[in-house]
């Protein structure tokens, strides 16, 4: 059912994106299923798993840069591009990359921006001073608060991109000051027996260092968009394999916060060079990287799947592990799975095979299976148990046919996930979900073996009317599709669509063990354009934003809210037997996304969480940013030129009612601290404050430095509105100077900060 949001904003980055796109290559084709896609018609209700637990949500967001003429991954191929600070004395705020092209014949730049505590934007410009062609930044937030942030540019003018990093310090606990840009990777590099290899599309992660509690380790893992493989008979060039070059290096506090040139390490992945140089089989990997943290710590992941001439028992599922750190005197560790499960091709009503090759005469089809399929851009996340969780589109997928094949229509959300310990593999159904044991089968929902639906059951009343099949469908199969991409066409993109639009994110679980993933649906505009389903046409311009939760580490997943700005009736989604009609169990109307188009969804690397109310009801707020694309389709691939879009990032309040099943309805969110007022102010100005709750508060004012100014509040407060004045001239007897100052507030665990502005 459709639920209606309020949103207060919070941000809107516009951006413009590139063309250093990786190069699709396939060795599975797809291809339609005969007759109706999916055997859906405009009244065919679909199935869903209840969720058993219900959320509402609601919104921030607000404009920062506008226009953007780039529209293709602003926030790079699996990157988090939004972290948080660790908080406490190291901020409580968060840093954001993205690359965007302002003009509509400017260089595309690569941005940063910084949201403080109370989700003020305090920074948000370039990063560097030379106009020059920028693009794919990767970014991690270390443990002192500092932004570590990698990306490739052109800036000697050679032609070829070199592999640069700076920082943000945050030092005294201000951002906005952007270190040097110093070079990491000089292309071309030689390794592996060649000269010309262009290692670009780094990843940033920053973790523990071997020398000690008082040094980071920084990793800048950049990939080969060179290749010496097996020769394509499509373009006549060696068939892509991205092996990655990887640089490492140890830093202090002191280090980034003086500007200190760092030290850099340079390693790689033996098997996947030689992947790279290997004429006779071609392997392509897709995969993402990250590093471990506390019991993990040393841990190196990089972790994904491969495709290629793979022998009919090869395990195509890889997890690459270094246990120390990176350093070149111990060896890369490789465990393989087969993570795909095998299907019979399902029984029409009289008997026959229902998937068939219609190239081959419509001889049915054998050795059918789930598989990953289209999912190059995806990241990973850690929960408590130590496992790793990879987001996934599996598609239904055979090698019956001459290089293999896979059905569009029929792709699956999955949740990989592989535990570091026991170096074990399982796969969660995320959406949509299995009725009964075992994986999601589009046509045996409860996995007892049996078709569940056929054309009309058996009651064809011989009408075309848009419900019932026609004749030639009578009888047969009946299922569902979803299709999860931020496009609907796959044939303005020549088919490579599914390559470079595939986009599942997840975050990493929090302290209380919640989980986000988030992906695109454009399911209801295929329909309407591709198979001119009317019933549709309010979504004929824009894809879906699901979002899913997992409230237990990933062990189980909610069904899905589908976020958009399509405002449609109630029963829109109801037929008139009273069964859902919608793509997901609730649709959720943005406003303030009229007449947006929404593409590329990036979320932070976890969800904060907001604290529990009397009822036991839970709220935690998601971060992610996406690109409102002017020209639907990325023109970058299919639509033509970039027209002006933007960034848009929102925050998401999903409210969670952990003692039943009963809808919670989602506030705006409040802040405990309001601007003073006046600001800028001589000598005094007042504070107002809320208390959420009753409790101690307390509430002090710092400068710049860090160091304590004045204690205002420090006493029991009851629930509800206070103020308080500061007299800057009434300062335990020091003087107080014209500048910047920081007032803070914390209620138990919950801390807010502002900044006020004296001047005499």
């Amino acid at each position: 059912m459709k639920k209606t949001l309020t949103i207060l904003m919070l941000l809107t980055l516009a951006f413009a994106l590139i063309a250093e796109v990786q190069t699709p290559a396939f060795d599975k084709k797809p291809l339609n299923i005969s007759g109706d896609i999916a055997g859906r018609s405009a009244g065919t209700p679909i199935t869903r798993t209840e969720r058993t637990v219900n959320w509402g949500a609601n919104y921030t967001q607000q404009f920062l840069q506008d226009p953007n003429y780039y529209d293709y991954m602003p926030g790079a191929y699996s990157n988090t591009p939004i972290r948080l600070q660790p908080g406490g004395d190291y901020g409580d705020g968060m840093f954001i990359t993205y690359m965007a092209r302002p003009t509509s014949t400017g260089n595309r730049r690569v941005y940063y921006a910084y949201l403080d505590g109370t989700g003020n934007v305090t920074q948000n410009g370039l990063f560097t001073t030379v106009d020059t062609w920028e693009g794919y930044p990767g970014m991690d937030v270390d443990d002192w608060g500092k932004m570590m942030m990698a990306w490739h540019d052109d800036a000697d003018g050679d032609q070829v991109y070199q592999v640069k990093m700076g920082w943000d310090p945050y030092f005294a606990g201000i951002p906005g000051i952007p270190s040097d840009a110093y070079m990491v990777i000089d292309n071309p590099i030689t390794t592996n027996g060649s000269d010309d290899n262009q290692f670009i599309w780094p990843s940033v992660q920053v973790g523990p260092s071997p020398l000690g509690d008082t040094y980071q380790r920084v990793y800048i893992l950049a990939r080969n968009s060179v290749s010496h493989s097996v020769i394509s008979e499509t373009t006549g060039e060696p068939s892509p394999v991205e092996n990655p070059y990887i640089s490492y290096a140890d830093y202090t506090q002191d280090d980034v916060d003086f500007g200190l040139p760092l030290t850099w390490n340079y390693t790689s992945i033996p098997m996947l060079d030689a992947w790279n140089a290997d004429t006779n089989e071609w392997r392509r990997p897709f995969f993402s990287f990250i590093v471990g943290k506390g019991i993990n710590a040393g841990k190196v992941i990089y972790m994904g799947y491969h495709l290629g001439d793979t022998a009919d028992d090869e395990l195509t599922y890889d997890v690459f592990i270094h246990e120390d750190y990176c350093n070149p005197t111990s060896t890369w560790g490789l465990n393989s799975f087969d993570i795909s499960y095998p299907v019979n091709n399902p029984s029409n009503g009289d008997g026959s095979l229902y998937f068939t090759d219609s190239e081959n005469g419509d001889v049915p089809i054998t050795d059918m299976a789930y598989e990953v399929t289209n999912n190059g851009h995806f990241t990973l996340g850690w929960d408590q148990d130590n496992n790793l969780h990879m987001p996934a589109t599996f598609a239904l997928t055979g090698q019956g046919l001459d290089s293999g094949y896979y059905y569009p229509s029929l792709h699956i959300v999955k949740d990989i996930v592989y535990n570091v310990s026991t170096n074990e593999m399982s796969l969660t159904d995320v959406f949509p979900k299995s009725t009964g044991p075992g994986h999601f089968v589009h046509w045996d929902l409860d996995n007892d073996g049996n078709v569940d639906y056929f054309w009309d059951d058996g009651t064809y009343d011989g009408v075309d009317d848009g419900v019932t099949p026609d004749i030639d469908g009578y009888g047969n199969v009946k299922m569902d599709s979803i299709l999860p991409f931020p496009h609907y066409d796959p044939d303005s993109h020549d088919d490579a669509m599914f390559f470079h639009l595939g986009h599942t994110k997840i975050t990493s679980a929090n302290s209380e063990g919640a989980m986000a993933m988030v992906w695109h649906d454009s399911t209801p505009a295929n329909d309407f354009h591709i198979d001119g389903l009317t019933y549709w046409q309010p979504y004929e311009n824009t894809p879906e934003i699901y979002v899913s939760l997992s409230l237990d580490d990933g062990a189980t997943w909610q069904a899905p809210i589908a976020f958009s700005g399509v405002d449609v009736a109630d029963d829109f989604w109801v037929d008139e037997n009273g069964e859902s009609l919608g793509y997901g169990v609730e649709h959720a109307y943005v406003p303030e996304w009229d007449g947006m188009t929404p593409i590329f969804a990036y979320p932070a690397e976890e969800l904060l969480y907001l604290g529990v109310d009397a009822e036991n009801n839970q709220t935690y707020r998601l971060f992610f940013y996406f690109h409102d694309d002017d020209v639907w389709g990325c023109s970058t691939q299919a639509e033509g030129q970039a027209g002006p879009g933007k960034i848009v990032l929102t925050a998401l309040d999903f409210t969670v009612n952990l003692t039943g099943n009963e809808v919670v309805t989602a506030t705006p969110a409040k802040s405990m601290l309001a601007q003073n007022y006046p600001n800028p102010f001589n000598p005094t100005t007042q504070i107002n404050y809320s208390a959420p709750v009753n409790g101690d508060v307390s509430l002090n004012v710092y400068n710049v430095k860090g160091q304590l100014v004045k204690n205002l509040v420090n006493s029991h407060k009851t629930a509800g509105d206070h103020s308080v004045v500061w007299n800057g001239d009434d300062n335990n007897g020091d003087t107080v100077t014209s500048g910047i100052y920081f007032y803070k507030m914390t209620v138990g665990s919950n801390t807010e900060t502002r900044k006020m502005i004296m001047v005499k």
